[in-house]
């Protein structure tokens, strides 16, 4: 799927969600919030820490092999964002009640996409005689984002509805490493963890010295390089396209000179090479890497002779 250019209005509140240091080899944090909203009684059964706890448990369910493990999705605190805020809501027409997810980017943002699942059905209600124990509600809101939010058709790296709308919106890493006229430069992301992202495309929000802002397209070469301080095995980069403003065109030696010092501020994930799957599984010539998650080992064998 080819990805609309972003509007550098969007670049510019994207660069503006900084908030503080960020260990080289750590992904940006997409945080995730819980609301109980529309859930009978929730004021008189359940409290604040209640939510959080429940929120932990989601951010650590969106994260996992085969959901979405290129987002490091962290308990939201009060303002934290980029946020995934889950809400309880009941329909109006059926009375069942659903999980509600919404992409937010700002506290001002009113949502940049919604995913919805069943949470609790009518027909349960009255199988069940009601609403569960309090104790029970936290692993069954679990059990729903999982299996009716997150689900395959809109996580999967093959266009997925989900996984589509965090690649444009929601960056995968802070920090690159770039020499001026250099066409290669490493991403601030663990190859020994991300190494499936090794041949995947990436877009690159960069500071020109003016303050402008530059992106810059760049595919994974499947190289590994050793970014210092902290030093980590980091993902290596090619310059293949730049865009400023309205004006966008292949990469060239003239033009990486012309663009001087730059400071990058955001990495998006632009485009998923699955080729990156298999140089992952089989190490890529690193005898460091870890083995593959489940899902890399089940689609390995599906493709051998």
């Amino acid at each position: 799927m080819k990805k609309t250019p972003i509007p550098f209005a969007l670049a510019a509140l994207l660069l503006a969600l900084a908030a503080g240091p960020l260990a080289a080899q750590e992904p940006a944090p997409l945080y995730v919030a819980f609301d109980f909203g529309d859930y009978p009684g929730a004021a008189g059964l359940f409290d604040t820490a209640d939510a959080t706890a429940i929120a932990t448990s989601l951010a650590e369910a969106a994260g996992q092999p085969g959901r979405l493990p290129y987002w490091r999705f962290l308990p939201a605190g009060e303002g934290d964002h980029p946020r995934l805020a889950v809400r309880v809501e009941k329909q109006r027409q059926t009375n069942d009640y659903e999980l509600v997810a919404t992409l937010r980017l700002a506290a001002d943002d009113a949502g940049r996409g919604s995913w919805r699942g069943t949470f609790i059905t009518l027909q349960e209600l009255v199988e069940e005689d009601g609403f569960p124990a309090p104790s029970k509600v936290p692993e069954r809101v679990v059990d729903a984002f999982v299996e009716e939010v997150l689900t395959e058709p809109r996580v999967t790296t093959d266009g997925g509805e989900m996984f589509e709308r965090l690649t444009g919106l929601v960056p995968v890493a802070r920090l690159a490493r770039l020499e001026s006229g250099q066409r290669e430069a490493m991403l601030g992301l663990d190859r020994s963890r991300y190494g499936t992202l090794a041949l995947s495309t990436f877009r690159l929000l960069c500071e020109k010295e003016n303050g402008t802002v530059v992106a810059l397209y760049s595919k994974g070469s499947g190289a590994r390089g050793d970014f210092p301080d902290p030093p980590f095995p980091a993902i290596v980069v090619r310059h293949d396209r730049w865009e400023e403003g309205s004006e966008t065109a292949e990469m060239s030696d003239e033009k990486l000179a012309a663009l001087g010092d730059l400071r990058p501020q955001r990495i998006f994930l632009d485009s998923f090479d699955p080729d990156g799957l298999v140089l992952a599984a089989t190490g890529g010539g690193d005898d460091d890497l870890p083995p593959p998650t489940l899902a890399v080992v089940e689609e390995t064998v599906e493709e051998a002779p």
